[in-house]
């Protein structure tokens, strides 16, 4: 008999569960046994009964979830995740189990590996709310607030009257700075339901924000009310009043929180404070002296302190106390006010009087950065309405009052870049950073100063700091994404341009970046999804239009025109829209209006070769090949590096039967291209025709060393040495019949794939498994076996088969290294695999 682990004490169930568990030992009867103790909260039960189903049947994704679950909720996220792991590679198309994994990687802080879960289950499930909040909960805590505030308004469409959905999307606007909107949010729920406090008491931190202390104090008081054990609502009431000056109406609150919490720093703090206020500066003194010895590094603290023992005429405790608060802000006038005075009663006149005029220094110098503030201001007027010179010269008059303003060296540096001036720009955002480290946008502009000269270390450690200091900086996250795509990094490129469009979903350049990596790597729907999302936020722009274009074109869809047509309207005077269009209607079989398409581009750009290239390769299309011929010898007179352009130009050469000069340009061709198949042979086929037989010959010599698998040109070599070499041609015929037998090879195996895959999307996994295994039976070394791998291991680890499917998928990434779905599918499954 199977062995068991030993039932935790306490560990009954019903009877009727506890026979079934006796008489039939499977994992579905401790599974329910599980559900029972599950229901109870004996959360400690509930795990040892799923682990005892999990033990009997270790490959049910169902007992896997059921076992993650109960850890899930007995607060051990690290060992829940091992158990959903495995249920999510058993079930990769399981919306809750990736979900599940996704909160229990969020509890175990693994921010990156939970949104890449949650992620999968919004793709599997797009209209669950709960995965939604989920969602917005890992980005609240990452503090990416504006793309929690997206998550949660199509939580809150799908679930309206969900008090959770709200609570949370009101934190979100708050932490995005639209406290307007937080407010709004909570004064609804509020309306709804006047009884919840935690609304009342986040409404009062919003408040609290906005400066509105008044309204935060009564908000604060409601919440004490409704749940009187809320200790945090009753301080920050007490704080609220202090600052309004109302210290009756703060006592009694801060008597409470003392009495619940009598060694808090911050009620000893406020105590004090009140106290003073009140002019009680023994139980001031007191109370502060407390909160110095847990807090001494606090300088309102010990300015407080300072301040009360001067009134109580203990001079020389109040001037150490208000030297400590010197030392922690050496800007504070304040201080040096209080200071002086107590220096004078100490009979230090000298000392008393230096404090004084330091404290005349830092009023100047407030009034001196008001001044600069002004001026400052009116440069940012005069740069809103164009004027960038006016606004660089009161920029530079600002910081000559004020120089430690970081903010007014931004500015200046965003008048400068108007004005192209680069390294003035560059030496105020230097200024910028160097005053505040902090500054997420002087970094970002700093790094692309940095990108556009060519230099991509340095920039990406600005992208970067940029990204750090500000996690929901959508600008930052996207130009870091396009220096990775320079560098050919399109995994990460694609990664910040996802960030990037998360956190602010209205940012078109993002979807715009997003869609041309996700072409740039062949996944064109992907691509022509993304696209879509940036025409529809903004129909004109000309960087969305033309690469949803491009990709319509590649997807041979014919949209793609209309989309063309959109970005001539919008630019009437580019060349390259034109040509775009040309080239649309020309693959969609309608040459005549790309011939026009074509013409009007030659006739905006005379000076380019594309143009008169693409519209002489739409007149040879048209069999017009004498009005072809000046055009495309226009285009490789502009550019004589233009390969396609001589080789097609060799092409309508020989169609108007000049053979000479046809050869004469194919050789210009494979000088330039020495390993262009196809040139060498039309240049072969072309010598043989004019029947100069060692030349061609020559050429389809190089075809082979090039493609060893031109059946073309082997048949050229055997036509060629039928008569003058029969053993040579007999050994040319039988690779040639061995190459059609292969095509005829390939063809069946294709069909036999292509059947596989019609089973995989019926999820008839053996089936599909068995015909591929036939496929490559048939195919051996065939020119698609790495297909054939990778489409193996996709269907393989679908079936739940992960080993296997690792195994062939590393396999063809052998063959075809760099595939973009086998590495995301390795990625993927390395990331989640776990022995069950």
């Amino acid at each position: 008999s199977t062995l068991l682990a030993q039932r935790p004490p306490a560990c009954s169930g019903p009877i009727q569960l506890e026979q079934a568990v006796a008489a039939r030992h499977s994992a579905d009867a401790f599974g329910a046994l599980g559900a029972y103790f599950a229901r109870g909260k004996q959360m400690r039960c509930a795990v040892w009964a799923f682990a005892e189903a999990v033990r009997l049947a270790p490959r049910s994704a169902d007992q896997h979830y059921n076992l993650g679950i109960a850890l899930l909720q007995s607060e051990a996220p690290a060992r829940a995740a091992e158990e959903l792991r495995k249920s999510v590679v058993l079930d990769p198309a399981s919306a809750r189990a990736r979900h599940a994994l996704g909160s229990a990687l969020l509890d175990a802080g693994d921010f990156q590996a939970a949104d890449e879960q949650l992620a999968a289950a919004h793709k599997l499930d797009p209209r669950s709310a709960a995965i939604l909040h989920k969602m917005a909960q890992s980005l609240v805590a990452q503090k990416r607030f504006s793309a929690a505030v997206s998550m949660l308004n199509q939580a809150v469409a799908l679930e309206p009257k969900d008090r959770d959905h709200q609570i949370l999307l009101a934190v979100a606007y708050a932490g995005s700075g639209m406290n307007d909107q937080a407010a709004g949010v909570l004064r609804k729920l509020i309306e709804a339901n006047p009884k919840d406090a935690q609304a009342h008491f986040n409404l009062g931190t919003i408040y609290t924000q906005d400066k509105r202390y008044r309204e935060a104090a009564d908000e604060y008081r409601t919440t004490v009310a409704l749940d009187p054990g809320n200790d945090d609502a009753r301080l920050a009431a007490a704080k609220a009043l202090f600052i309004l000056g109302q210290y009756g109406d703060a006592a009694p609150l801060v008597e409470d929180f003392r009495k619940r919490r009598p060694d808090d720093f911050e009620g000893l703090y406020i105590a004090g404070v009140v106290a003073r206020g009140f002019g009680h500066h023994e139980e001031a003194e007191a109370d502060l002296l407390r909160a110095a010895a847990l807090q001494p590094d606090h300088y309102d603290v010990q300015y407080n302190l300072g301040f009360v023992e001067a009134r109580l005429g203990k001079y020389q405790d109040a001037r150490a106390h208000l030297e400590r608060a010197k030392q922690l802000n050496p800007d504070s006038t304040e201080v040096r006010y209080q200071l002086s005075g107590v220096l004078r009663a100490l009979n230090q006149p000298e000392l008393a009087r230096k404090e004084l005029q330091e404290f005349e220094v830092l009023k100047a110098k407030s009034r001196d950065e008001n001044l600069a503030s002004t001026s400052a201001n009116n440069a940012s007027d005069l740069l809103r309405k164009g004027d960038a010179n006016a606004a660089v010269k009161l920029y530079r008059e600002a910081l000559q009052v004020d120089s430690s303003n970081a903010k007014t060296y931004y500015n200046l540096a965003v008048a400068l870049d108007s004005l192209g001036d680069q390294a003035a720009e560059m030496e105020a955002l230097q200024n910028a950073i160097r005053i505040d480290p902090g500054f997420a946008a002087a970094h970002n502009m700093a790094g692309l100063l940095d990108l556009g000269s060519g230099n991509l270390p340095l920039a990406e450690k600005e992208f970067r700091a940029a990204i750090a200091l500000d996690p929901q900086f959508a600008e930052a996250q996207s130009n870091l994404g396009v220096l990775l795509g320079r560098a050919g990094n399109a995994r990460d490129a694609e990664k910040f341009f996802r960030l990037a469009a998360e956190n602010r979903p209205d940012y078109v350049q993002a979807y715009v970046n997003l869609g041309l990596i996700l072409a740039e790597q062949g996944r064109l729907r992907e691509a022509e999804h993304e696209l879509l999302r940036a025409t529809q936020l903004d129909p004109k722009n000309v960087r969305a239009l033309t690469g949803l274009g491009m990709t319509q074109a590649k997807l041979k869809r014919p949209e793609s025109i209309d989309t063309f047509r959109a970005v001539v309207a919008e630019d009437p005077r580019s060349p390259e829209a034109r040509m775009n269009l040309g080239i649309a209607l020309a693959d969609l079989n309608q040459p005549d209006q790309a011939l026009a398409a074509f013409t009007e581009a030659v006739r905006l750009a005379p000076s380019s070769a594309a143009t008169h290239y693409n519209k002489g390769r739409v007149l040879r299309d048209l069999h017009r090949y004498e009005s072809a011929k000046p055009e495309l010898e226009t285009a490789v007179r502009l550019d004589p590096n233009l390969a396609h352009g001589l080789y097609l130009l060799a092409l309508t050469e020989r169609q108007l039967e000049n053979p000479e000069r046809s050869v004469e340009l194919l050789r210009r061709v494979v000088q330039l291209e020495p390993s262009n198949a196809e040139a060498y042979l039309l240049l072969g086929q072309t010598l043989q025709a004019m029947h100069k037989l060692p030349e061609s010959a020559a050429a389809y010599q190089k075809v082979l060393e090039i493609n060893p698998n031109s059946s073309e040109a082997l048949y050229g070599l055997l036509r060629e040495t039928a008569k003058s070499d029969p053993a040579k041609a007999r050994e040319y015929q039988t690779r040639f019949d061995g190459l059609q037998t292969q095509k005829r090879v390939v063809e069946q195996v294709n069909t036999i794939g292509n059947n596989a895959l019609a089973m995989a999307q019926a999820k008839n996994w053996q089936g599909a498994v068995t015909k591929i295994q036939e496929a490559l039976q048939l195919c051996g070394d065939c020119v698609v076996r790495a297909d054939l791998e990778k489409n193996l291991g996709l269907i393989f680890c679908q079936a739940g088969d992960i080993a296997n499917g690792d195994k062939h998928l590393r396999m063809a990434l052998q063959a075809k290294p760099g595939d973009p779905d086998i590495e995301r599918a390795l990625q993927i499954i390395g990331k989640n695999t776990v022995n069950p």
